[in-house]
């Protein structure tokens, strides 16, 4: 039974999150990440419960304790389990059904191309169906190689980035009856467009274009005004309203750029959290976002660090929608 990928605007039931450790390449700058984490945090649990992943006891602990104080509506849980990177984005589970039947699809995860290494956080969807979290939920483990930042989905269509897929695969002349297997949706929509410089993902559909609730597509300008007429032209072929983003001034950090976009949003229960990098355009960004999802809150959070790992919100978090069973009692509160 083919089933399709839920959009992101599904009702949902939590927020997948990894916890930034000693062991992950946020080592050098480990407090700053923690405390834009926990401001990601709070804000998430103002709408829905959030589940964090912890690589050991230390590092629960110290989530415990910095969440210590005001705390959020809805309640933050910890689930202990190895990882290496916190982009759980890209190797969480992906939500497949029909309202009568759920899959967990796990694709095989490579580090982004070989990049960096992969193999404890390949393990975490076979880690998450071991402990029992999502109950009877079937999970589905992917012979293709491809990471959730990479896949949009309105329930019918999917959104994609032909250069990213085709980085992963040697099969990328049949990337579109792959993915169509695999996540049941018909209907691919492929832009081919230079990543931001300094991506890592060779270029991810959630720095480019994202699905609106409205029908429409929300997109980022890239820097480079080439591509972004080629970007804008690809995109005149949807079939509903577009809605550009400002365009971020150029990052850069210890010399290296870094592929800032507000297309990098997170859709939760009632709002959504766009990120803020601390110039003047996030203003802008909050009010095209705003028009898009005109029944949602708008909130701006702080991505500054996240950034500088190459990554943002939505990089950084994995929603359970709620025709999936969560098992709350199996966690602990933090």
């Amino acid at each position: 039974m083919r089933l399709p990928l839920l959009p992101e605007w599904a009702p949902q039931a939590a927020t997948l999150l990894c916890w930034p450790h000693e062991g992950t390449d946020w080592a050098p700058r480990l407090q700053a990440i923690r405390q834009e984490y926990i401001l990601f945090i709070r804000n998430i649990a103002r709408f829905q419960p959030v589940i964090v992943l912890v690589a050991d006891p230390a590092s629960r602990e110290t989530l415990s304790r910095m969440l210590s104080g005001t705390r959020p509506p809805h309640p933050v849980y910890g689930l202990e389990l190895p990882f290496s990177d916190t982009w759980v984005r890209d190797f969480g589970p992906l939500t497949l059904s029909d309202g009568k039947h759920t899959t967990l699809l796990s694709l095989r995860f490579d580090g982004w191309g070989g990049k960096y290494p992969a193999d404890a956080n390949d393990a975490v969807c076979r880690g998450l169906q071991a402990s029992g979290l999502f109950a009877d939920t079937p999970f589905h483990f992917s012979e293709l190689t491809g990471e959730g930042g990479n896949l949009e989905s309105d329930g019918q269509w999917l959104l994609a980035s032909r250069h990213s897929f085709a980085c992963r695969s040697q099969r990328a002349d049949s990337a579109e009856t792959l993915l169509q297997q695999e996540l049941g949706l018909e209907k691919v929509f492929w832009l081919d467009c230079p990543p931001l410089p300094g991506d890592d993902t060779d270029g991810h559909i959630d720095t480019l274009a994202r699905f609106s609730e409205d029908g429409g597509i929300i997109w980022q300008p890239p820097a480079n005004p080439a591509d972004s007429q080629k970007l804008e032209s690809q995109l005149q072929a949807w079939h509903g309203p577009l809605h550009r983003l400002p365009p971020l001034p150029e990052i850069v950090d210890e010399g290296q750029p870094l592929p800032a976009s507000y297309a990098n949003f997170l859709i939760v229960n009632d709002a959504v959290l766009v990120p803020a990098y601390g110039v003047p355009a996030d203003q802008a960004a909050t009010e095209v976002i705003s028009r898009a999802f005109p029944e949602r809150q708008i909130l701006s959070q702080p991505a500054r660090q996240l950034i500088w790992q190459y990554g943002s919100l939505h990089c950084a978090s994995m929603q359970i929608p709620d025709v999936v069973p969560i098992r709350f009692e199996r966690l602990s509160r933090c």
